[in-house]
């Protein structure tokens, strides 16, 4: 939603964003000459739940509904219709769902109801049995973000309109060399992994922390950096599940201690806001994210060379020879060496450590090829990636030219 509101901004729509917000950050900001006016909502409760946008989301929710509307009434609406403008009000997540129909009931007595297109959009499947959908598809357009989730809706007796997702085009910028060299340097593993995901068992965590135990009965020296957010009680579950395994388990109560923290363990769980700065540098420096969801490393022996080894299935041994690869050519600047029974090492800052483990490096169920060039075909699919990007930026501001 905050990359919707900056590509209307750059437009020239002047468009307002509010979200329960940093309370250390101003209440209000104006950015893009103005034309982006940043609202954060709820201070005094983020301060109360410094958690994440889900800590403590029932009082941000009740916060949220009854102070929202008739902000958005008395301070946007009115000026923008007077002006003869038309008012385009576009709601995310379950927790906006009351907040969207109470903003029509207030458009309504106002007698401005006419000159405004109310839209809620369904971003994932958390929270929608708590939705009253008869008077939110009543009062507001639904939309949805894939074919998934409009498949989802349907189940609810909800017929969505599907607007797919967008990135600004800062996005698509590599992140600096040094900056990866940088983290990978601070942290000195084998492989490090970074997830973000809110505090649910159907976003992966008991698969992403059996892959790393995996990992390192494997002989790899592995960190997961973390960062859930949501239900407490299900972020205390899965560090049970990873302490359970016999990981190595630190708690990081900012973005400073994060790196230091993964250098001595296996998983470090960040209780800390992250900024998308600090994140695009993480999965930059990762050597994989996706790696350790549903379809990472399953479980299984089998005998290689008469040795026994943990089995990685076949689509899955791609995924991670692929991000091995790609890190370790390039984080210190040592090309990967193909040998067979060998391996490649590398000069760190006041040591000669291995870039991987001394064993056949068919291991693991891990094997450590040539890094390659890029080839024609992967070239292609990134051009058909960022056409997609490009497409469903177009299709949403073609769907909100025609509302207005």
């Amino acid at each position: 939603m905050s990359g919707l509101a900056e590509a209307l901004a750059t437009l020239g729509h002047e468009t307002h964003l509010v979200f329960v917000g940093d309370p250390t950050e101003p209440g209000e900001e104006r950015l893009l000459d103005g034309n982006l006016v940043i609202h954060r909502w709820c201070q005094w409760l983020s301060r109360a739940f410094p958690g994440g946008a889900y800590d403590g989301e029932d009082h941000k929710r009740v916060d949220l509904t009854q102070s929202v509307p008739p902000f958005i009434v008395e301070q946007i609406a009115q000026p923008a219709i007077r002006a003869g403008k038309r008012l385009v009000v576009i709601s995310e997540e379950w927790q906006t769902a009351e907040a969207a129909i109470e903003l029509s009931d207030q458009l309504h007595l106002a007698g401005l109801r006419e000159n405004a297109e109310l839209l809620w959009n369904a971003n994932h499947t958390y929270g929608l049995d708590r939705v009253d959908w008869q008077r939110l598809r009543y009062t507001n357009r639904i939309t949805t973000v894939s074919r998934f989730m409009r498949s989802e809706l349907q189940r609810f007796g909800i017929k969505a309109e599907v607007v797919p997702n967008g990135i600004p085009r800062r996005l698509l910028k590599r992140i600096g060399s040094s900056e990866t060299a940088r983290v990978r340097t601070k942290v000195r593993k084998d492989l490090l992994f970074f997830k973000m995901a809110r505090w649910a068992m159907d976003k992966g965590w008991p698969e992403s922390l059996e892959a790393v135990a995996q990992l390192r009965a494997a002989g790899y020296h592995v960190a997961l950096l973390a960062r859930g957010s949501g239900d407490p009680h299900v972020g205390q579950e899965v560090t049970r599940i990873a302490e359970g395994l016999g990981l190595r388990v630190t708690h990081a109560a900012s973005q400073h201690e994060m790196l230091d923290a993964a250098s001595e363990s296996d998983v470090v769980f960040i209780r800390a806001f992250i900024d998308e700065a600090t994140a695009r540098s993480l999965y930059a420096a990762a050597d994989g994210a996706r790696e350790l969801e549903l379809r990472a490393v399953r479980t299984g022996w089998t005998r290689n060379d008469g040795r026994r080894r943990s089995r990685v299935h076949r689509r899955d041994r791609r995924g991670l020879r692929r991000a091995w690869l790609q890190r370790r050519g390039a984080r210190y600047g040592q090309p990967a060496r193909d040998r067979r029974g060998g391996r490649a090492t590398a000069t760190l800052p006041g040591r000669t450590t291995s870039a991987a483990p001394s064993r056949p490096a068919h291991r693991g169920g891990i094997h450590v090829g040539q890094r390659g060039r890029t080839t024609h075909a992967q070239r292609a699919v990134r051009g058909r990636t960022l056409d997609r990007l490009q497409l469903g930026v177009k299709q949403a501001s073609q769907t909100l030219e025609a509302i207005g």
